[in-house]
């Protein structure tokens, strides 16, 4: 879903991408009984890394901890020549232990914290933004988020949002997508790009036509 970007920026080639999310380990099932492999990720961190494989000067406001499973995800990121201008270091790295099942489809038991208390401004020059997934659900970060998200817009940054939806974050009380769909609405406001995925549509609108969906994010959005 796209929106006309804001007036005033430039080619992709005049400025860097700033994302903001989670970096975390995936912990995944091996053949072999009782055993994972640690594998760095994280939907936000993704995204960086392939905006700078791509070439796209990028940079990942993050928190890895002070451990293993952090510095295994640092080394991945500086490798693949992510900039990080800020990593808070007071909590453990996230994880996201996977369970596959017949089909080889993950559902993940989830345990990050996800503290952005320190204020993010996009730094002059900054082409976009980009955020979603878990980062912004997850207080009390996902206050930040929300209000880079929207100072962003403002300065003529593109912003693009990933909903990334994790019924188990969205949905722990088992009272339905309806708190979860307002959410997502007002974050796809404030934003020129949703990407959403078929499966993040069908649990936030049961049934609904997802390209009418599509149709009502956009127009709920910027349009300058």
């Amino acid at each position: 879903m796209d929106r006309t970007a804001p007036e005033g920026v430039g080619a992709p080639t005049q400025g860097s991408i700033l994302v903001v999310g989670e970096a975390l380990v995936d912990l995944v099932p091996t053949p072999a009984p009782a055993t994972y492999r640690a594998l760095p990720g994280g939907s936000p961190a993704n995204v960086a890394v392939g905006l700078a494989r791509l070439g796209r000067p990028v940079e990942l406001v993050t928190g890895l901890g002070e451990d293993p499973f952090g510095r295994l995800v640092h080394a991945h990121l500086v490798a693949s020549g992510v900039g990080l201008p800020r990593v808070d270091r007071r909590h453990p790295t996230g994880l996201a232990i996977a369970d596959l099942d017949a089909a080889g489809v993950a559902r993940y038991d989830l345990r990050l914290d996800w503290d952005l208390s320190v204020p993010v401004t996009p730094p002059a020059g900054t082409l976009a933004l980009h955020t979603g997934s878990l980062a912004t659900v997850l207080l009390p970060g996902a206050r930040a988020v929300h209000g880079l998200m929207s100072a962003a817009g403002g300065r003529g940054v593109s912003v693009s949002y990933d909903p990334n939806v994790r019924p188990s974050l969205l949905d722990p009380h088992g009272d339905g997508p309806c708190g979860a769909v307002a959410h997502v609405q007002e974050l796809a406001a404030l934003a020129h790009v949703v990407k959403a995925s078929a499966e993040d549509l069908e649990w936030l609108y049961p049934g609904r036509d997802p390209v009418r969906v599509a149709e009502e994010l956009i127009g709920r959005g910027r349009t300058s």
